[in-house]
């Protein structure tokens, strides 16, 4: 779950066209601390999407450098399918690790499933698998839910909740504005803890760029 379309957790079952390639910049605001993600995929098989990219996250006195390395493809369902099922690998890098830490310091993978309702007005997705956290050899069961639903042509409302079986669960909620239909996106959010008005919370902003036929 950790690679899914930011600032977003819950990834849906859908790829890249083959060919083409898309950019993801945001940033996330959190009490203490603030993070910045670059996270370039592409399509090259058709079968496949790729992802390399990075997360700079910068807390009081210190700063770390993530990085994540992702493969996500089909297992059915295409553009037109009212439903699709897919899945998700991959792994987190902290260069630098020393002593007792790894530089791959979490794998994970998913199962996921997207079904489209209301003439494709309303979209909704859900996620579950596993992640490994291999510095501190604690295993864990992902979920996610997500909601998208089309308000105007240009302008979608974005509702998720998501967590895991050893944390409490978390939620988000914000608009995507398609500033250029195929092109490029803008999506803002609110985020916090379930339940907990002095746990975590965060506010995110992101654009996303696409562009197809590039191989």
């Amino acid at each position: 779950m950790a690679g899914a379309a930011q600032p977003y957790v819950t990834d849906d079952a859908a790829i890249l066209d083959e060919g083409a390639c898309q950019f993801e910049i945001g940033r996330q605001v959190n009490r203490g601390s603030h993070e910045l993600w670059l996270l370039p995929a592409c399509n090259f098989t058709g079968n496949v999407e790729l992802t390399l990219g990075q997360s700079r996250v910068n807390e009081t006195g210190s700063t770390r450098n993530l990085y994540v390395l992702q493969a996500k493809g089909l297992f059915t369902g295409d553009k037109d399918a009212a439903q699709s099922w897919g899945w998700v690998a991959g792994l987190l890098g902290r260069p630098g690790a020393t002593g007792d830490q790894r530089a791959v310091s979490d794998v994970y993978a998913s199962l996921l499933h997207t079904r489209t309702l209301i003439q494709d007005r309303l979209s909704i997705s859900a996620n579950l698998g596993t992640r490994a956290d291999r510095n501190e050899r604690i295993n864990a069961t992902t979920w996610g839910v997500i909601a998208e639903i089309n308000l105007a042509s240009r302008l979608l409302f974005i509702a998720e909740t998501f967590g895991d079986d050893r944390n409490h669960a978390l939620h988000q909620a914000g608009l995507r504005v398609v500033l250029v239909p195929r092109r490029m996106e803008l999506d803002v959010s609110r985020g916090a803890e379930n339940g907990s008005r002095s746990g975590t919370r965060w506010w995110t902003i992101g654009l996303r760029f696409n562009q197809e036929g590039l191989f």
